[in-house]
């Protein structure tokens, strides 16, 4: 995943990054003027693995968070294959992740509608 974002060019504008991919452009925002929950993720991952994490946070909090994740597992993974020690076991998924991810991607959005709004963003005209 990390490797795709790389290989993706952040768009400009927040979003569409997911466009490169051969991907549908998003209709929330065309038909609402707002955007959907995963409306900036990829943008917010293309910019992570660039260490922007100012631009990442203004596509979609959640994708800092997320890449963050991504990089973590990322190495525990590899310690795991160079030690032959269980390093993921202790941070294996539980029940609470299936409450806590969706919820922190909807934090993410919210924070995302709010400040666009706030900023003349929102809703797209």
């Amino acid at each position: 995943m990390l490797l795709a974002a790389w290989r993706a060019a952040p768009a400009a504008g927040g979003l569409g990054t997911h466009e490169q991919f051969g991907l549908p452009p998003c209709s929330a925002p065309i038909r609402t003027g707002w955007p959907c929950p995963g409306c900036g993720l990829t943008t917010s991952l293309a910019e992570m693995v660039r260490g922007r994490v100012g631009l990442a946070w203004r596509a979609q909090p959640f994708g800092v968070l997320l890449g963050v994740l991504l990089v973590v597992f990322g190495a525990l993974g590899a310690a795991e294959l160079a030690t032959g020690r269980g390093s993921i076991d202790r941070l294996r998924p539980r029940l609470w992740w299936a409450w806590a991810l969706p919820a922190a991607l909807l934090a993410g959005w919210a924070v995302k509608m709010l400040t666009g709004y706030f900023r003349g963003e929102y809703p797209l005209k």
